[in-house]
């Protein structure tokens, strides 16, 4: 699934798959992986639908946001409870043992795992209103529709959706407002990642 170039990619196309502890589902959508196989990064949205133990990423660090309005706590290693609320990104060690807890009920999360070595990245929360036009700066990686719909490069997000690898970096909405969370990945050398 290393994506070549630009693409939307549907959650409604997306292939469930359980966790490897079965205690929840992940759909990958995207990702890009070095010369010797390993992911630079990976984009992943998980359903969290009870207290479970995170998967392990050796070497990685992870952005999760969560895209329902349940929170959860993270609990890392032997360190205090973190609270992750909705549209709130929080980074942390993907290779240090996690658990969540629910707090509210079920939710569901957007992560973004990088490579922690040779890559560094963010995640922002953009809210736009209704029949408004904006760019979005520098070269994201990836645009993420977790409500209302979105106007770019002539398609159409709904919620779910994702544009992997924009070339057109407008955004508009018609009649109705929405949200996104702008995904932006860079080289520790200093150079923007690509998805090619």
């Amino acid at each position: 699934m290393d994506n070549p170039e630009s693409s939307i990619f549907r959650f409604s196309e997306l292939t469930p798959r359980p966790w490897p502890n079965g205690r929840g589902v992940t759909r990958d959508v995207a990702n890009k992986k070095s010369g010797n196989g390993s992911h630079d990064w990976l984009i992943s949205i998980a359903e969290l639908v009870e207290d479970a133990e995170f998967s392990h990423y050796e070497g990685c660090n992870r952005i999760l946001t969560l895209v329902r309005e349940n929170s959860i706590d993270l609990h890392i290693s032997e360190l205090s409870p973190l609270r992750c609320n909705p549209l709130v990104p929080v980074h942390f060690p993907g290779d240090r043992p996690t658990r969540c807890t629910m707090v509210g009920g079920p939710s569901r999360a957007f992560n973004v795992v990088i490579n922690r070595e040779r890559m560094m990245g963010a995640v922002s929360s953009v809210f736009m209103s209704s029949n408004h036009e904006t760019k979005v700066p520098h070269s994201p990686v990836a645009i993420h529709c977790v409500a209302g719909t979105l106007m770019v490069q002539g398609e159409v997000l709904r919620s779910g959706d994702t544009l992997v690898a924009p070339r057109d970096h407008s955004l508009q909405t018609h009649e109705t407002s929405a949200t996104l969370l702008v995904v932006n990945v860079q080289e520790r050398s200093g150079g923007v990642a690509s998805c090619r």
